[in-house]
């Protein structure tokens, strides 16, 4: 039981690190769907910088810039093209699946450099045991007890309003997506390097998805983030526990975590109405 509990936490840090940055992105206005695809693209800039540097931090900081330059292009598309934000994040996705598919065919197979481990009990855990919370705190913080995180709600809420006083909404914007892609690359990096550590075609396996549906299944509030990705990452490893306890269909229980996406959300979404949905979220902004 104990080393159920352990990985069970160890799944959820990897569902909350890109569901905190993306849940900030959110309360900007901004909807980013290719989350999948900048932790597929972190995961493969990971491997590539710890096999050149053969440096850890170097390689996490390389997972990170990757899902950094993915955000900032979706926010190009979505923020100064006013791309549909769906599409655009389908875009990013597909381009992602495809290149990492592509230019990871070389590093088949490959276990890149090895995040720090310290022990609790019979488990070894990352620093992103500790990293995780302080992100999901400090997202809070700044969001609901700064200035700052007023108006990156402002631009979310209603941006011609936060134009009017003086917000840059399009800066904000940007900044949103760009903290969605570190946030996922990181995600990355923190999968590769601990969680999974040999690479993969799709090797996220929908986590991103998943880490997008949790901002829903959140409310949109930073608070339930952590608890949220509790429950997420209990699923996930419950379904890949079933099979040894019971046996039966192993593919059609491993679908568990994602038909679970789907019937959570929709209960929440029906029973649960008081969400901090931004109102313009992904709604394209016309400076007049």
């Amino acid at each position: 039981m104990e080393a159920l509990l352990f990985r069970i936490l160890k799944a959820s840090i990897l569902l909350m690190i890109p569901a905190v940055g993306e849940l900030f992105n959110q309360r900007s206005g901004n909807l980013n769907i290719g989350i999948e695809g900048m932790m597929l693209f972190g995961v493969l800039s990971t491997i590539v910088v710890g096999d050149i540097t053969g440096n850890i931090w170097l390689a996490v900081l390389g997972g990170m810039a990757a899902g950094g330059i993915l955000g900032l292009l979706n926010a190009f598309m979505a923020v100064s093209l006013r791309v549909d934000q769906v599409a655009s994040g389908l875009g990013i996705w597909i381009l992602s699946l495809g290149a990492t598919t592509y230019f990871g065919a070389g590093y088949w197979g490959r276990s890149p450099v090895r995040l720090p481990t310290f022990s609790i009990g019979r488990a070894s855990f990352t620093p992103m045991l500790i990293i995780a919370p302080i992100l999901v705190f400090v997202v809070w913080w700044v969001l609901e007890r700064t200035q700052f995180g007023l108006k990156v709600r402002s631009t979310g809420e209603d941006p011609r309003i936060a134009e009017v006083w003086g917000t840059d909404v399009f800066r904000l914007r940007y900044l949103g997506m760009i903290v969605s892609g570190v946030m996922a690359g990181l995600g990355g990096a923190y999968l590769i390097t601990h969680y999974t550590t040999i690479w993969a075609p799709e090797l996220t396996a929908g986590r991103g998805w998943i880490a997008l549906a949790l901002v829903f299944f959140s409310l949109h509030k930073a608070k339930y983030v952590g608890l949220s990705s509790l429950f997420f990452g209990a699923v996930w490893i419950l379904a890949l526990q079933i099979p040894g306890w019971i046996g039966g269909n192993i593919q059609l229980i491993r679908a568990i975590p994602y038909a679970a996406t789907v019937i959570v959300l929709f209960a929440f979404r029906f029973f649960y109405k008081t969400s901090e949905e931004p109102d313009s979220l992904g709604v394209p902004y016309f400076r007049e």
